[in-house]
């Protein structure tokens, strides 16, 4: 997995780090807070981790430190 991680990153010229959270660490955190509250994982939680993915993904490539713009990401 790691070695893929690492692969992944380069391909989309990203920090490892910041992939490492944004397509693990993110959705580990949302999933084991759902379960443990005891109710199930609502459909749209699925596409909240994945904007916020992509918003961290992102705002690396668009060279920032901080979150871009939502206007700025088309969506």
């Amino acid at each position: 997995m790691r070695a893929g991680l690492r692969a992944l990153a380069g391909r989309l010229e990203v920090d490892l780090e910041r992939l490492v959270i944004a397509v693990v660490d993110l959705p580990y955190a949302v999933v084991r807070r759902h379960l443990a509250d005891g109710g199930a994982i609502a459909s749209s939680v699925a596409d909240t981790v994945e904007n916020c993915a992509d918003t961290l993904l992102r705002a690396r490539q668009l060279g920032s430190r901080t979150a871009p713009d939502p206007d700025d990401l088309g969506g």
